[in-house]
C-alpha cells in the first residue's frame, strides 16, 4: 500500500507492533541519533464507563479483577491508559543492558488483578491461586528483555520479546489455554495462544505472599 505505517487502506489486514528503540536502530528503521516525537495518547487512555447502578460488591470484584488498571471515582470507572506499555517504555529508555537500580523505579510496580476462575481451575491440580494477584515490576520487564530481547534470544524456535508481548501478559494470566507446574517451588507455567503466537509465562509466588510475579516469558514461533 505504499507506506509501512498507518493509515492503511480499509481491510488491508496491516497492523502495527511496537518495538524498542534499540531494535528499531538494529533494523535500520532509525538512525542512532534520530529524534522521535512522543506518540499520541493511547486509544483507551480516556476510556470510562458508568457504574452508577453497579452494587459495591461487584465494583470490588472489578477492582480485584483489573487491579491498578481501573480506578473508580464516584459513579465512573476509568481505564488508566496503557500502564504496562508506559512502564516498558521507562525501563527500555533507562536501558535494559544497564545494571538495574531499584531506586530509579521505586513505587512503579503494577497490580494486574487477581486470578480468574478459569486460571484458578486450571492451576488447581498444581497449586491453589484463589487468593493470588499478579504484580508486574520493572525488574521483571528488564529480565524479559535481558533474557529474550533482541540481543538475548538465541533459540531458533522462539522470537525476541517486544513491548506488545509484555502488554499481553495480563491476558495470559486471566485466560490461559493450559497450566503446568513450574520448575521452581511455588511456580506455574501458563500457556496462551494470542495473535498467532504461543506465549509461555512462568509465575512464582513472591516471598510467601498472596502475590505472583512473572519470572520468565517465551514467545514460540
Amino acid at each position: 500500500f505504499g507506506t509501512p505505517w498507518p493509515p492503511f487502506d480499509y481491510g488491508s489486514g496491516m497492523g502495527v507492533e511496537s518495538v524498542s528503540r534499540k531494535e528499531a536502530v538494529a533494523l535500520g528503521l532509525l538512525g542512532p541519533d534520530d529524534h522521535v516525537e512522543s506518540a499520541e495518547a493511547e486509544f483507551n487512555a480516556a476510556l470510562e464507563a458508568s457504574v452508577k447502578d453497579v452494587p459495591p460488591e461487584w465494583r470490588a470484584k472489578l477492582q480485584a479483577e483489573f487491579g491498578d488498571q481501573v480506578v473508580f471515582k464516584g459513579d465512573t470507572a476509568s481505564w488508566q491508559g496503557n500502564l504496562i506499555g508506559d512502564l516498558v517504555d521507562r525501563v527500555t529508555a533507562y536501558g535494559v543492558d544497564r545494571p538495574f537500580d531499584s531506586r530509579v523505579f521505586k513505587g512503579q510496580q503494577i497490580d494486574l488483578g487477581q486470578a480468574t476462575q478459569r486460571a484458578r481451575e486450571l492451576a488447581a491440580p498444581h497449586m491453589d491461586i484463589s487468593r493470588m494477584k499478579l504484580k508486574l515490576a520493572p525488574d521483571n520487564i528488564k529480565h524479559f528483555f535481558d533474557s529474550h530481547g533482541l540481543d538475548g534470544e538465541t533459540r531458533g524456535d522462539q522470537r525476541p520479546i517486544t513491548k506488545l508481548d509484555v502488554e499481553l501478559v495480563p491476558h495470559v494470566w486471566r485466560n490461559p489455554d493450559k497450566v503446568e507446574p513450574g520448575k521452581a517451588p511455588r511456580s506455574l507455567v501458563f500457556w496462551k495462544r494470542l495473535l498467532g503466537k504461543t506465549r509461555v509465562v512462568e509465575w512464582q509466588q513472591y516471598q510467601g505472599q498472596s502475590v505472583m510475579i512473572p519470572t520468565s516469558m517465551l514467545i514460540k514461533k
